[in-house]
């Protein structure tokens, strides 16, 4: 057995694992496998601690690979040696390959910075590098647990992804526009400013920006921070807050997308909601109107104790309050109004936040099913006055309404889950459940009247919740004697008691049965709308001059009193053929009947 002295050397980028071949790797270092090459013993130099290591940033996790990962120090890169002892199953010889591993940079994008300034009426400002952050300066741990800055790239621009709403930016005297990238050497030179509009005053302004460093995209790496910041400019009624007797108070409304309670990174301003500034008797003292970016401010305000009341638009409601921390919940409550606070000269609050969200919509129509089949079809109208019920997921009842002239209904609510439920009013029954396949048309509650659980997002407005309610209906009336053997019920002719009557469905199976009164009537009730008929039997020694039997198609609550029956009694006639012996016509004694003699009967 022979061992094969190799060496080598790769590259990977910085905090990113590489998987490699190792026949790969050994034809890289000259040597090319007869078989398959099992790897095993892994040594490195740890780059941190300077101790030989066989686990972590080099490992074999399959058969004939090899992976190389520096993530497990993030942020380092630079070069380490490792010694891989290998077995070639192919020859039996040993191969102890010694591999150079060069972790290349990867550029990890800067950090910008959120900011404030307070400008006096008419003031202008001239930004410097530290407003935005420009913050690149990445590390590592070494053994102690301390960092070691290993990459700190220099700043190159800002790029602006928003203007303020009044005022303008300038940039050496000009406007600047949307997508405009400000240098960095500018900014430090001065010429980047912001200058606000003739009479600007009592305002809170701002715009949105990122920021970009010089070190490149190679390998992967990001230039720019992916997350841009805000940057609001506050400008008084009279004097900034360096001045000691100037009160401000603000900050945003914002939409609180994901329904957390707290502004996430993303969840834009509102502007246009109203705010107002209570005293501590609860009188609107000051009142405006959130910005494009959704902030707003209170300036110049008397030292004393306030809430703030914000108002929400319609389609909106208030978030969970104080879900977090102080900068970044909501202290709006769900009416809208912030507790109450004490503030002194001089000082500044732009902590009180509203998060909106946007309310969902839930109802339709409660309609009379004239077929009773389920379906709201053309011609049936809705119900009006009944009573719908809105439970949550825990079956609380959260809201009631009642049904308008058209039979609609309509909640309002928050996201959640819920279920409606409909008090069938009484002398109505409730329809079958989804049928016909198609949501918006069919009834959607139980037996019992309830739907199943439906579950609203921000804004979604759900308008397929339907009920479909009937009145039972009936069929009958007489079967009567019909002297005159017409067919029609004449004055006098009585009803015959006693007749039996079956009642059949759109099958022909009998569903019920009954027996005419003392009157001749008869009933069927308390039947669902659908297609019957009738059958009579007629009495021994009656049949019928007439007999109205159907089929008939019953709707919500009609009661059908046209299918009669007139009963005839039958009559007979007939008596002797004999064989008269003396031929005197009369059929004297011992006179015999004769047999097989054909009878024909004629009428008029």
């Amino acid at each position: 057995m022979s061992t094969i002295n190799l060496s080598t050397e790769i590259h990977v980028p910085e905090d990113q694992a590489v998987v490699f071949s190792v026949d790969a790797i050994l034809a890289n270092a000259g040597y090319t496998a007869v078989g398959a090459v099992l790897v095993s013993e892994i040594w490195y130099i740890d780059p941190i601690t300077g101790e030989f290591s066989n686990a972590g940033l080099i490992y074999s996790a399959a058969t004939g690979e090899l992976t190389v990962d520096p993530a497990v120090i993030a942020n380092w890169n630079g070069a380490f040696p490792s010694f891989n002892f290998l077995f070639d199953a192919g020859d039996g010889s040993d191969i102890e390959l010694e591999m150079n591993v060069v972790v290349d940079p990867v550029n990890d994008a800067p950090d910008g910075t959120d900011s404030l300034t307070y400008l006096d009426v008419g003031q202008s400002y001239v930004f410097v590098p530290d407003d935005f952050g420009f913050f690149d300066e990445h590390s590592y741990q070494d053994a102690d647990g301390n960092p070691v800055v290993n990459e700190a790239d220099q700043p190159v621009s800002l790029i602006l992804n928003s203007l303020p709403t009044n005022g303008t930016l300038m940039l050496n005297g000009q406007p600047v526009a949307i997508g405009d990238e400000i240098s960095y050497a500018d900014i430090a030179a001065g010429l980047f400013s912001f200058v606000p509009a003739p009479g600007q005053k009592n305002q809170t302004v701002g715009f949105d920006f990122q920021v970009r460093d010089d070190g490149g995209t190679a390998l992967g790496g990001v230039d720019t921070d992916p997350v841009p910041n805000h940057y609001d400019i506050i400008i008084s009624g009279n004097g900034g807050p360096s001045g000691d007797s100037e009160i401000f108070v603000g900050d945003k409304v914002w939409l609180d997308a994901n329904g957390n309670g707290l502004q996430d990174s993303g969840e834009a301003g509102q502007g246009g909601v109203t705010v107002n500034l209570l005293d501590a008797a609860g009188t609107v003292v000051a009142s405006t109107t959130t910005a494009s970016d959704g902030s707003y401010v209170f300036a110049n305000i008397a030292a004393g104790t306030y809430s703030v009341q914000f108002v929400a638009p319609a389609g909106y409601a208030f978030t969970a309050q104080g879900a977090g921390a102080s900068a970044v919940d909501s202290d709006a409550s769900t009416l809208g109004q912030t507790g109450s606070f004490t503030v002194v000269d001089g000082q500044v609050r732009t902590d009180l936040d509203a998060g909106l969200i946007q309310t969902a919509t839930l109802g339709d129509t409660v309609f009379v099913d004239a077929d009773a089949d389920g379906v709201q079809d053309a011609g049936e109208a809705g119900l009006g006055g009944v009573t719908v019920t809105l439970r949550d997921a825990a079956g609380a009842v959260v809201a009631t309404t009642t049904t308008d002239a058209n039979g609609q209904y309509r909640f309002e609510v928050l996201p959640g889950t819920y279920s409606v439920g409909v008090s069938a009013p009484a002398g109505y029954s409730i329809s079958p459940a989804d049928q016909g396949g198609n949501d918006a048309a069919d009834s959607d509650i139980d037996a019992a009247g309830n739907t199943a659980a439906i579950t609203l997002g921000q804004g979604d407005h759900v308008t397929t919740v339907d009920a479909g309610l009937f009145q039972k209906a009936s069929l009958g009336d007489t079967v009567f004697l019909d002297a005159d053997a017409d067919g029609v019920q004449d004055a006098g002719e009585a009803g015959k008691s006693g007749v039996t009557v079956n009642l059949k469905d759109a099958a022909g199976t009998v569903v019920a049965t009954t027996t005419t009164d003392a009157n001749g009537q008869y009933s069927f009730a308390d039947l669902t709308p659908g297609t019957y008929s009738v059958e009579f039997v007629a009495p021994s020694g009656y049949v019928f001059s007439t007999a109205a039997t159907g089929p008939v198609t019953l709707v919500s609550g009609e009661s059908n009193t046209s299918l009669d029956a007139g009963l005839i009694q039958t009559a007979t006639l007939g008596d002797t053929v004999f064989v008269d012996a003396d031929a005197d016509g009369v059929q004297d004694a011992g006179e015999a009947g004769l047999g097989g003699v054909t009878v024909t009967l004629r009428d008029a």
